[in-house]
């Protein structure tokens, strides 16, 4: 393809879709941006949550499954990082 098609393909003001849209998927976008970026920290405290009942829980396959992710993680004494989350 020469230079001349590659702009015409990347230009996207001669499409009058995207005249009339792009204040719309613009919005749309960063909305989904700040929205992942909001709930990035309560996902990390569920995901500490969830892992601190099996830890807890009575089933002793899902409390060794807890122990080996809480010492990848860097938690040496986990009892009492687990007391927070009570």
């Amino acid at each position: 393809m020469s230079k001349k098609v590659w702009k015409k393909v990347f230009n996207l003001n001669t499409y009058q879709w995207w005249r009339n849209h792009r204040k719309v998927v613009t919005f749309a976008l960063l909305l989904l941006i700040f929205g992942s970026y909001v709930r990035y920290p309560s996902a990390d405290q569920l995901r500490n949550k969830k892992l601190c009942g099996m830890y807890f829980g009575g089933n002793s396959e899902e409390s060794k499954k807890a122990l080996r992710v809480f010492q990848k993680l860097g938690v040496e004494f986990t009892q009492s990082y687990c007391e927070y989350f009570k």
